[in-house]
């Protein structure tokens, strides 16, 4: 027994003082956005926040093309509500921004909501034990706090994720496979965030099949995204009303901007949708907060402008940064920089063609302005 438990601290000591080896398998999303956010030599004038949807469908360069104001997305996926005020309160009021736009997709208010990556990576104890005090027990969202806590006096359990792929990356000539998927896991863990927070598969050339090429070449790997719970007393709801109100207090200026699903998914959807984005609706309204909607008119799209149900394209994702942009100039949400406001937004002028404007889908192709492809071209459960 004495044998055993010396052999148990003798291995935890070796992890933690290789804790840099390791380090390289694993960087949380939520970690590498602030970074970049908070090294910047001034802070960005607007921030976006939101999940993995937000990730994908908010195109700084865009916002800049159309306002003259730079921006930062500061999507992180797997996150709702709770997270969003969380890092609120750590890294966009800090930073003072003129104009912090959440774009919300219904599944964000999901009455069967858990914050596990809160429990996992933000949450104090103070944090934890409130959010069970006002919202319930919950063994799932306590379960990964707890794991957190715990692993962490633990080294050996607690680094168990990358100490496997350090093994398996060592493991090249017996088991090339598994060593490929480990320096692949290194190699996404390494790669920094862009300066302006935006990261999007296609760019990569990552992912590069629509939805639409996927229904039609293998429907069967198309995963269908869960139907949201609704309803209107949900927790989900409660916090979000709370948010608007907390940033409100704060004097942080918002506007809400509805991030589509694609057909396919709105189809299958159906009323739960339709009235989880009316309760968004009605707690911007509440909160005199200004709400930028995407009905299929205001922003036509079809599967193609997806690469999955919920996550749209980068000719997509422009053109929804430009609605919210000139919905935020015509506001007055933001005011342009002078040379924009001159030329109606028009950054393409020759007065200034920095930025120039890609809406191609992933091979290239691009979108009339029906949203129909002229050619062929993560994350949130509960």
């Amino acid at each position: 027994m004495a044998t055993c438990a010396l052999c148990l601290v003798g291995a935890d000591w070796l992890v933690r003082s290789n804790s840099g080896t390791f380090d390289r398998y694993y960087r949380s999303n939520i970690d590498r956005k602030a970074e970049v956010l908070t090294e910047r030599p001034a802070a960005p004038p607007v921030i976006c926040m939101g999940s993995s949807r937000a990730a994908y469908a908010f195109v700084p360069s865009e916002f800049e093309r159309v306002t003259g104001r730079s921006a930062f997305n500061f999507g992180v996926p797997a996150t709702k509500v709770i997270e969003w005020q969380l890092a609120a309160d750590r890294w966009i009021v800090p930073a003072s921004p003129e104009l912090l736009i959440l774009a919300v997709n219904a599944s964000e208010i999901r009455a069967d909501y858990a914050p596990v990556t809160a429990a996992r990576e933000l949450f104090d104890a103070d944090e934890m034990f409130r959010y069970l005090r006002e919202d319930g027990w919950s063994s799932l969202v306590l379960g990964h706090f707890v794991e957190r806590r715990a692993g962490a006096a633990w080294g050996l359990y607690h680094r168990r994720f990358e100490i496997l792929s350090f093994l398996q990356e060592q493991s090249g000539p017996v088991l090339p496979k598994h060593a490929q998927i480990a320096g692949e896991r290194r190699l996404i863990a390494s790669r920094k965030c862009p300066d302006d927070g935006f990261e999007h598969p296609w760019e990569r050339r990552e992912r590069l099949m629509t939805l639409a090429q996927r229904e039609s070449a293998s429907p069967g790997t198309i995963v269908n995204t869960e139907i949201p719970d609704y309803s209107p007393d949900a927790p989900a709801v409660r916090h979000f009303r709370e948010f608007l109100s907390w940033l409100g207090r704060r004097r942080i200026r918002v506007i809400v901007a509805y991030l589509p699903n694609s057909p396919r998914a709105e189809l299958r959807w159906g009323d739960a949708e339709i009235r989880l984005e009316a309760t968004i609706a009605d707690c911007c309204r509440e909160a005199g907060i200004p709400y930028v909607s995407a009905k299929m008119a205001e922003l036509p799209r079809t599967n193609e402008d997806f690469f999955d149900e919920t996550h749209m394209g980068t000719g997509l994702a422009r053109r929804l940064t430009r609605r919210i942009a000139e919905r935020a100039l015509a506001i007055g949400c933001i005011a342009a920089e002078p040379l924009y406001a001159v030329n109606g937004g028009d950054s393409t002028s020759p007065a200034d063609a920095r930025l120039p404007v890609d809406e191609s889908n992933a091979d290239g192709s691009t979108s009339d302005s029906t949203g129909s492809a002229v050619a062929m071209e993560g994350d949130d459960g509960p």
